[in-house]
């Protein structure tokens, strides 16, 4: 089975370098950049299609011409708190000790009335294991270094953002530790392969950039 991630299109806050609140629209000028991501996933059968429930990623899922996406809280981006709606340097001259925390453990902290990276985590791959379970649980022994063929051929699409992006790569990988250094474009789509017990990575048209 496979699950597809799409991050969202490039957004009023992406431009503004802000901190993103659930209320945040797409830039209108770069609602094209969305279309070969929606000429590749058109022609894929979803057995279901789920977006989070924050504006930017409904609209997103509209522009790839999946008006009736199931709205999914537990894909929401990473809650920030007070610094939602703050560039960074704002969020320096305001919380300059909450900032500094977060830039030191960017995985177990939390900005006030935000959540940790861990929260995100669980979140985030409660949906993915909900989606394989079956798949999971139909596991076959095989000899021993092969790969088992997947039992079901059904295939979901999540529209979401970053850091559910990032967690869903951690939930491959089996650590929510190592990949906050990963940036994945906005409009830029992660496959995650299921075969039983086994999971995969395929990046149809995924870029990463190192975060500054």
């Amino acid at each position: 089975m496979n699950i597809y991630l799409i991050r969202h299109g490039r957004s009023l806050s992406n431009m503004a370098n802000t901190y993103s609140d659930g209320s945040t629209e797409l830039d209108p000028q770069y609602l094209d950049e969305l279309k070969p991501a929606k000429a590749y996933l058109n022609k894929i059968h979803f057995d279901g299609i789920f977006t989070s429930d924050y504006t930017r990623c409904i609209q997103t899922a509209e522009a790839l011409g999946y008006p009736d996406a199931v709205r999914e809280p537990r894909l929401r981006e990473r809650s920030f708190g007070v610094f939602e709606g703050l560039t960074p340097t704002q969020v320096w001259d305001q919380y300059q000790a909450d900032y500094a925390a977060l830039c030191a453990n960017p995985v177990t902290y939390a900005a006030p009335e935000g959540e940790t990276y861990e929260e995100v985590c669980r979140r985030v791959w409660s949906v993915l294991d909900e989606l394989s379970a079956k798949e999971r649980a139909s596991f076959v022994a095989t000899p021993y270094g092969m790969r088992p063929d997947p039992a079901f051929n059904e295939n979901y699409l999540l529209v979401c953002h970053y850091n559910v992006l990032s967690s869903a790569l951690g939930w491959v990988m089996g650590t929510n530790q190592s990949l906050k250094g990963l940036a994945p474009q906005n409009g830029a789509i992660l496959q995650v392969q299921v075969y039983g017990p086994v999971k995969s990575v395929r990046l149809p048209r995924m870029e990463f950039l190192a975060e500054d």
